[in-house]
């Protein structure tokens, strides 16, 4: 006999709650059992295309989100899974073009406007990114992902005032989320306000321990106000969380190199341009530290690789 707790709707629902809790193969498993009858049905084809995207198979959410739309044509939530699944694979205009249409079919839900304004930020294309987060937060002003985005996308635009009246919405919104936070503390740094950006980025860490990106941005503005020992453990806490981290990497090294420990600064250094063989940065802390030992040829080869990495900050940092 069937059990109760194997009834389509309830391993939909213990599907979609795994899912929710980051167990996407289990939810994976939760749909294979479900009867042969059920596998079309709209709500499981939906979850198979959000299951698919989690384990980053972006084939099999665009089959599962292209059939749902094929049993049930003008259904927003097929759409907008069809376009996530377009953006997983790198077709961004298709994606759009899905996004845009599920937020015309459904004038009640933000979460296509929040992916079309995730698209759009990344792209480089910060108005329509405001657009469209500010559409997703009038439709839910209680949505802080919304502010959010509209926020970071205004201070990027150089819109200070609106960036911090957005940002401050979206951490009273979810104040126990350290990226408004975050954010709110990079506004304070570019107004040069170093003491309310520690204060913040603190508070940031003391929401989210583990959040890499806010121990390297205290510690980044530590070595701006020149508390550099205090700095040094804020990247070492960064890379302990993520040691791909390059910026982490260069950023202790340059706090290392700061304390006259130029082995250790040199070391880290070199980790960082490998993890991330575009940046500059670290070649042009590695010639600081190669031309404070007076080895004259290392400073002109890392200068080297600084300026074929960015001409004008090679440029800007000679002068």
């Amino acid at each position: 006999a069937e059990s109760p707790t194997d009834t389509p709707p309830r391993l939909q629902l213990s599907a979609a709650i795994a899912l929710a809790q980051g167990d996407a193969p289990g939810a994976r498993a939760l749909l294979d059992r479900l009867p042969t009858t059920d596998q079309a049905e709209l709500r499981t084809l939906l979850l198979r295309s959000d299951v698919a995207r989690a384990l980053g198979r972006g084939d099999l959410a665009l089959a599962a989100a292209q059939q749902s739309l094929d049993n049930a044509p003008n259904i927003a939530a097929a759409f907008e899974r069809r376009g996530l699944a377009h953006e997983l694979l790198g077709h961004v205009p298709d994606a759009r073009a899905d996004l845009q249409r599920a937020a015309q079919l459904d004038r009640k839900s933000s979460s296509a406007l929040l992916a079309l304004g995730r698209l759009a930020r990344q792209a480089g294309n910060l108005d329509q990114a405001v657009v469209a987060f500010h559409e997703a937060a009038q439709r839910h002003p209680e949505d802080a992902e919304a502010w959010l985005g509209s926020g970071v996308c205004r201070a990027a635009l150089g819109d200070r005032t609106s960036a911090r009246m957005d940002l401050e919405q979206s951490a009273t919104l979810a104040p126990k989320r350290a990226e408004p936070l975050i954010a709110l503390a990079d506004l304070d740094v570019s107004e040069r306000d170093l003491a309310s950006a520690v204060r913040r980025y603190r508070a940031a860490i003391l929401l989210d321990p583990q959040s890499a990106l806010a121990h390297v941005k205290l510690g980044n503005t530590l070595m701006r106000a020149g508390a550099v020992p205090e700095a040094i453990p804020q990247y070492r806490a960064a890379i302990a969380q993520r040691p791909e981290l390059a910026a982490a990497h260069n950023g202790l090294g340059a706090a290392l190199y700061a304390q006259g420990e130029l082995q250790l600064a040199e070391s880290e250094l070199k980790s960082a341009a490998q993890l991330d063989p575009r940046d500059a940065h670290p070649w042009l802390n590695l010639a600081r530290v190669y031309q404070r030992r007076g080895d004259a040829s290392s400073v002109q080869a890392a200068l080297e690789h600084a300026r074929e990495r960015d001409p004008q900050l090679a440029l800007a940092d000679a002068r």
